[in-house]
């Protein structure tokens, strides 16, 4: 059955992707029961609403069905999200040009360009990177004027939610040391790689590349980032040839090449048919079995990979080295000297607070990790060069 669901889940994206016309014997695989699992398995990954479109142009789906409707109603909402999105992006940036801050849209904002319709990329929220200076004259004016609200800021970023809704992430970083050092050094220089029309910026294709791969890897080592950046990274290749050695050189920079050409590997599996090769099953599993947001097994098998095992693992959610306390208490930043009383409230956090029943459930998570499973996993990151 789980294999049926991935043929049919790729089949219909390719569908929905470049038009390809629908093999009949995955028309014919197309059954009630397995309608039912495509839907939970599209709505894992958030392309639910690519798969109702592709059933439904393909007379697949009884749109008064109980099934059908759920599947319309993921479409009817990637529309709305859209179009919420657009007005409040549309209305900050038009906002941005009239103070005069330079600002660099990145993620969905950007990539939905690739997409044959706009809708068809979703995003949750509204991201875009600008100077740290500029911070405080973009948050005044964005609660002054448009009646945005600050939720919080940390060392990296700062959140605003709108009237509406919708978040908007001003970034300072685009990758921040503990995530990657060498990408954040990589990417800290972005801003002399993009081109401006007024004051907004966009990236050049080969830092385009790179900080789509880091953000894809970050999330992979968080458990897993979904099948949509890889139809991102599918849709972002189909370009000309020789813009690709430029982005190989970045990699190789930047420490990601093994884990790009592994991913670009995957997407021509799924969307190109290529043959699938024993090296990616792995790679596959955690991705398709994580979803959009991965999942906990994933996570605590990566990192107590990365840590060096369990107990390790165990005591660096504990007592987290300043990089990372950096990350979590800004003020670190600025007055290192704090470190030890960080670690107090810290380790105060993990025993009272919200953080002591997610670290248990990741302990927990950790010790059904069997020794295969955490060689395999170690395997994995050692392949994907991370």
């Amino acid at each position: 059955m789980q294999q049926t669901i991935k043929k049919v889940f790729f089949s219909l994206l390719g569908f929905e992707l470049r038009e390809t016309e629908l093999c009949p014997d995955t028309k014919k695989s197309v059954t009630d029961e397995l309608l039912q699992a495509l839907y939970s398995f599209s709505k894992k990954h958030d392309l639910a609403h690519l798969i109702c479109d592709a059933l439904e142009k393909n007379g697949l789906l009884d749109g008064n069905s109980e099934v059908g409707k759920k599947f319309i109603k993921e479409r009817t909402l990637a529309i709305f999200r859209l179009e919420r999105l657009r007005h409040e992006y549309e209305s900050a940036f038009k906002l941005f040009n009239q103070i005069g801050v330079n600002y660099l849209p990145l993620k969905g904002t950007v990539l939905r360009d690739l997409y044959r319709e706009p809708w068809m990329r979703t995003s949750v929220d509204i991201d875009v990177l600008i100077h740290k200076e500029d911070l405080d004259k973009i948050t005044t004016n964005l609660e002054q004027r448009l009646e945005y609200v600050k939720l919080s800021q940390g060392a990296y970023d700062a959140v605003m939610v709108s009237p509406s809704g919708v978040h908007l992430e001003l970034h300072f970083n685009l990758i921040t040391e503990q995530a990657n050092s060498q990408a954040s050094t990589i990417l800290s220089d972005v801003w002399n790689h993009t081109e401006a029309d007024g004051f907004c910026h966009k990236m050049n294709d080969e830092y385009l590349y790179y900080y789509h791969l880091a953000h894809m890897a970050r999330h992979f080592v968080d458990g897993g980032c979904g099948v949509r950046p890889f139809i991102d990274l599918w849709l972002l290749n189909s370009c000309d040839e020789s813009v690709k050695e430029k982005r190989d050189q970045l990699l190789e920079k930047g420490g990601l090449i093994k884990f790009a050409k592994a991913c670009e590997k995957l997407t021509s599996v799924w969307f190109d048919g290529k043959p699938m090769l024993d090296e990616l099953s792995l790679l596959e599993g955690f991705i398709l079995n994580g979803g959009v947001f991965g999942n906990k097994a994933n996570q605590v098998a990566l990192h107590q990979s990365k840590s060096g095992g369990r107990v390790r693992y165990a005591m660096g959610r504990i007592f987290m080295p300043l990089a990372q306390m950096q990350y979590r208490y800004p003020v670190l930043k600025k007055h290192k000297w704090l470190y030890p009383f960080m670690v107090v409230r810290r380790l105060f956090a993990v025993i009272f607070k919200r953080d002591a029943k997610r670290i248990k459930k990741e302990l927990k998570a950790g010790k059904k990790l069997s020794t295969s499973q955490q060689e395999q996993t170690q395997n994995l990151l050692k392949d994907l060069g991370l």
